[in-house]
């Protein structure tokens, strides 16, 4: 078990950029060897990231893998055509808080006498926003492009 707290420099000169990148982990493997031939191991990962907005920070990455030495089996006949044959399977979630250029992911910035990206559904700044149709406003919806 391996726990990890990062906060790396920044070089940036905005309230976005200038403070420390902060990043904190927990890991841990657990790994399983029967006589040589089967493998088994079990990994999982408790990130957290300060890009996005809490209550959605952290997230859990488990992984296994097995795998079965067959070479090493007693029906295996030494020779020195194959003399190491091992199959190994592996399955596992992954994160990654890298997505954009920007910090703070979950905030919503706009600057002055410029459009305001507030509930852009293409927008990876946003929460996802589900547009549900009023049949009443069907012809108004229509009029303003949605």
């Amino acid at each position: 078990l391996l726990g990890t707290r990062q906060l790396i420099r920044s070089t940036g000169t905005t309230s976005f950029t200038a403070p420390p990148k902060a990043a904190q982990g927990l890991v841990g493997r657990v790994t399983y060897n029967y006589d040589e031939r089967y493998f088994a191991e079990f990994n999982a990962a408790y990130n957290g990231s300060e890009n996005f907005a809490p209550g959605l920070r952290y997230g859990f990455f488990p992984a296994a893998s097995a795998g079965w030495t067959i070479s090493n089996e007693p029906f295996w006949k030494k020779n020195n055509f194959v003399n190491y044959l091992k199959l190994r399977g592996s399955y596992g979630l992954v994160g990654n808080d890298g997505v954009s250029n920007s910090r703070f992911l979950f905030l919503t910035s706009y600057s002055a006498n410029s459009a305001a990206p507030f509930g852009n559904p293409l927008s990876i700044t946003n929460f996802p926003t589900l547009w549900i149709a009023d049949p009443r406003f069907a012809n108004v919806s229509n009029a303003l492009g949605n």
